[in-house]
């Protein structure tokens, strides 16, 4: 049941249709700053607690339900936004591209941070990603003469934590005869 009516959005900064996800990440980064265990004598133990019961009733979908009618709010919680696509460069021996290849590509892709939600914080560096090493698997067709580029579907990069990938794009190159 729901105790206040309280702008439980507003204490978790967030609009009314923010996702699941988002409603997490939001009270993780703002409930670890008014924890007592972690903010020694700055612990603000009634804004620990009103993100505490924010949380409660956002994310349950009965109880979020519930609130929504009782603001008169008729939104949903939004689909998480799809990723975007990622371009790289492979150069690959004579050899491989003659026979084809699966080979093993890793770059560095930047995830959005999930502790956050993209806004920066300490873990991120204050700038909303996080540099991760992705290794992916680029099948080289056989008998490959030229530079193609080959299609690895989603591995891209994602727009919202937790949300889809784009599609990645690798311009393969042959690298000349030793």
């Amino acid at each position: 049941m729901i105790e206040h009516a309280e702008d439980y959005y507003g204490v978790l900064g967030l609009s009314p249709d923010a996702p699941f996800e988002q409603i997490k990440a939001h009270y993780r980064l703002r409930v670890f700053a008014a924890h007592p265990d972690h903010s020694g004598e700055d612990a603000d133990v009634e804004r620990f607690g009103r993100f505490t019961l924010a949380y409660k009733v956002l994310s349950d979908p009965e109880q979020r339900r519930q609130y929504n009618a009782r603001l008169k709010l008729s939104v949903e919680p939004r689909a998480l936004k799809g990723g975007y696509d990622l371009y790289q460069r492979l150069s690959i021996p004579s050899d491989q591209a003659l026979s084809g290849a699966s080979v093993l590509f890793v770059f560095l892709r930047y995830d959005p941070c999930s502790l956050c939600w993209c806004e920066g914080c300490h873990r991120c560096k204050y700038v909303g990603q996080i540099p991760t090493e992705a290794q992916v698997q680029v099948k080289i067709p056989s008998s490959l003469k030229s530079s193609t580029t080959v299609f690895v579907e989603g591995e891209g990069g994602q727009s919202e934590p937790g949300g889809p990938r784009g599609d990645l794009f690798v311009y393969v190159s042959i690298q000349p005869p030793q």
